[in-house]
């Protein structure tokens, strides 16, 4: 695995471009309206009496964000496999410009999304640093986020914690969506 790692990373010094951190979100963005309707079904599924969970352009945009979010924690730790910790540092700082000034976002939204990517790569490495599933904690945020306060309590179990099934397929969804975006840094 060192090996291939060294390889991919020799090859992303020689061939990185400053178009691939855009093309990757642009990918994420491409995939995030399908990607948004299995999360919404899966809960759905998950949950009895599911209430009728209205997909919005925040609720996709809210989507995209714990994508690249994850994405970009998972490249900063050096653990991807693909990209070095450094190269994840350099990507997400053009991720974050590309964000910024190509999606014609207004300022407010733009720092919206930047500390929801913060919030994100937060929980991320949270999730890492306590010895659990990674993705557990951007899950959980995810789920709170696609139900909205108001409807949170559909995704309680009787101990007042999040449902199991719930969370775990959610995390599941999660990590699958990852894939195909993030096979954009496998030179």
């Amino acid at each position: 695995m060192e090996f291939r790692k060294l390889i991919n990373t020799l090859k992303f010094s020689y061939k990185f471009k400053e178009d691939l951190p855009k093309k990757f979100i642009d990918l994420v963005f491409i995939q995030s309206n399908g990607a948004t309707e299995i999360l919404v079904d899966t809960i759905r599924q998950s949950v009895d009496n599911p209430p009728e969970i209205e997909i919005t352009k925040n609720t996709t945009l809210e989507v995209s964000i714990a994508i690249i979010g994850v994405s970009i924690a998972l490249m900063n730790s050096g653990r991807s496999g693909f990209v070095t910790a450094s190269q994840g540092k350099k990507i997400e700082k053009i991720c974050r410009e590309y964000l910024k000034k190509d999606f014609g976002y207004k300022s407010k939204k733009n720092n919206l999304i930047n500390e929801k990517l913060d919030e994100y790569i937060e929980a991320y490495n949270k999730s890492w640093s306590q010895k659990t599933n990674p993705f557990n904690a951007p899950a959980g945020i995810l789920i709170l986020e696609i139900l909205g306060e108001k409807n949170i309590h559909i995704a309680m179990g009787p101990d007042g914690n999040l449902s199991y099934l719930t969370h775990q397929m959610v995390m599941d969804q999660l990590m699958l969506m990852m894939i195909e975006p993030n096979k954009i840094w496998k030179l």
